[in-house]
Formats: structure tokens, sequence, C-alpha cells
């Protein structure tokens, strides 16, 4: 675990660390036994601030492996004598089977948000790179590489409550990569940055984010000075738009995976042309 106050800060207040935290904060390490381990995991609802979250399966099974890491560390370095994890059943996770939208549906749902510029270029650039959520989020303009006709994935986004945007490191070695670009998608592209009110500094966010308020009846207006958060997009901009392309994920946010792009779950077949 990265040793710097971000990552403690993303520790102390990670929904797969703060319920161990609240657990077992004050306990020896070789206090703890699997029994009480698998109560707590039985019985993991947790107040976290004021209110009181069930957490799914999924987040429960991050947990006891997040618990894991630390008592396999204690026992490498003979701290106790075994892990208590290591016999804890971790809940089972059902996982669905992924909806992608077909290229037509997305140039549908494109061509419909060109008139909030440049949601209709996010959601192609979206589903022709699969960048997973925070890497969208994360890309500044000196990331698109014209010369090469790639886009440089180095971070990602991440925004913690009460702490605010950090950019950290991809989720792997393997995420540090370079996504190509069709010719289409640079030409839509270098026409993006030239008229980007930042395209003198490369360090100047890619997209821009919706600031906070506006009138009554209409949102505020996007600004580059804003960091762009796919999740209010998708959930003001693209979702209602979902039922229209012919699409039965109507609602939610996609999961950030490699196969499900930020904005929208589909496939990363180019909906442009190649040359």
């Amino acid at each position: 675990m990265r040793s710097t106050p971000n990552a403690s800060r993303r520790w102390e207040n990670s929904p797969s660390t703060k319920p161990g935290a609240i657990q077992f904060g004050d306990r020896r390490i070789n206090s703890i036994t699997s029994l009480e381990i698998e109560t707590w995991m039985a019985d993991l609802e947790v107040k976290i601030g004021q209110r009181k979250v069930t957490l799914s399966a999924s987040t429960r099974r991050g947990i006891v492996i997040v618990a894991s890491k630390v008592f396999r560390y204690a026992l490498k370095h003979r701290l106790i004598n075994a892990n208590p994890c290591a016999v804890v059943d971790k809940p089972s996770v059902l996982r669905e089977e992924p909806v992608f939208l077909r290229p037509e549906q997305v140039n549908t749902i494109a061509e419909w948000l060109d008139d909030v510029a440049p949601y209709g270029l996010v959601v192609r650039f979206a589903a022709y790179t699969g960048l997973r959520p925070g890497e969208l989020e994360a890309l500044r303009i000196r990331d698109i590489n014209f010369l090469r006709r790639h886009v440089e994935i180095r971070r990602q986004a991440q925004c913690t409550p009460g702490v605010g945007w950090e950019y950290i490191t991809p989720k792997s070695a393997r995420s540090v990569r370079d996504v190509p670009l069709t010719a289409g998608l640079l030409v839509a592209l270098r026409e993006h940055v030239e008229q980007h009110p930042h395209r003198a500094d490369p360090d100047g966010l890619l997209w821009p984010g919706r600031r906070k308020g506006g009138a009554p009846g209409a949102r505020a207006p996007l600004s580059y000075d804003v960091p762009f958060r796919h999740a209010s997009a998708h959930r003001g901009t693209s979702s209602p738009l979902w039922r229209l392309s012919g699409s039965s994920q109507s609602s939610g946010t996609p999961s950030a995976t490699s196969r499900a792009p930020a904005l929208l779950p589909v496939t990363t077949s180019a909906p442009w042309p190649s040359g």
C-alpha cells in the first residue's frame, strides 16, 4: 500500500476498509479470531457518517480480500500464527452478462448529444477506446498524441467525499498504456482541441465538467475549469436517451471495467470508419 497522505485518506475513507477500521481499529492484530471475522462479515451493516449502509455482496467480498491481505502481511512478518480470513467463506457475487450497444446505437446517442458539445465526442471516444471512467476523467490535452495517433493513459481520477479530486496511478502496470485512435476520431479531437479555451496549456483538462447550480428549469453551463464526471454526464445527459436507442439498460451507471467504457457499455468496435 502506498504510504502517502492521499493514500492514507483513501484507506481510511474507502468503503472496502472503513468497516474494518471501525470494527477492529483498536485491537491487537494477533487477538482477532476467524470466528470474529466470520461474525463480522455475516452482520456487515455499518454506520458510515449519519446513514446506515447495507453493503452489497461484491463490496463485502472486497472487504474480506483487503482484510486478508493485511493478515497475510502480518503472517509474513511473524506477527501472527495464522491468517483468520483464510477459513472464512467469501460472499458469492452473481455477475450479470454485460449488454453492449451496437455501433449504430452509439452513433444515434452521440448524434443526439452533439447538441451538448462535446458530449457527442465523449460518447464516441469512450465507445471506441473502452477507457475506464476514472481514466476518461483524468485526460489532459497532452495525453492526445496526434503524431503517434494514440491516447496515452498515465493516470486516473478519483473523487473522494470530504477530500475532493485526486489523480492517482492506474489500477495496474498493464493499465498504463497507449490506445490507438482512428483517423476520424483524430480529426474530431483536433477540432475539439483547437476550440478549447486552454489549448495552449498541455495540462488543461480535455473534457469540461458541469458547474453547480443553474437557473430554475435549466442546467448549469459546462466549464473546462471543472473536472468532468462521467456519472453526472450519464445521469443528466446520456441516460435519458438509452431507452430511445433500444438499450434495455436505461438507468444506472455502467461498471468501471475494461469491458465497460466510461459512459456507455458498448462494443469496442469503432463506430467511425478507420480511414
